[in-house]
């Protein structure tokens, strides 16, 4: 898809091959979506430093399914 047609970026932290800090810090390079991470360590102070470093527009935890339904209704999408 094009970039311009993409309205929100979500990543988790973990991933193989490459974390989504790095995954992260590539995209904004590349685009000014916003970048939603989902994270099972949500509270550790390294996971949150780390994603504010590199421009995470929400960090969620994977367990609040509250707020990935209202990172969808914010960002136009149904989820």
């Amino acid at each position: 898809k094009n970039v311009e047609s993409v309205h929100i970026i979500s990543t988790d932290f973990q991933m193989p091959g490459m974390d989504g800090l790095a995954f992260t810090k590539l995209a904004k390079q590349l685009t000014k979506v916003p970048i939603v991470m989902v994270t099972g360590d949500a509270n550790d102070e390294k996971v949150i430093k780390g994603a504010a470093d590199v421009g995470v527009d929400q960090l969620i935890s994977k367990t609040d399914l509250n707020a990935i339904r209202t990172i969808g209704v914010i960002y136009g999408g149904n989820v």
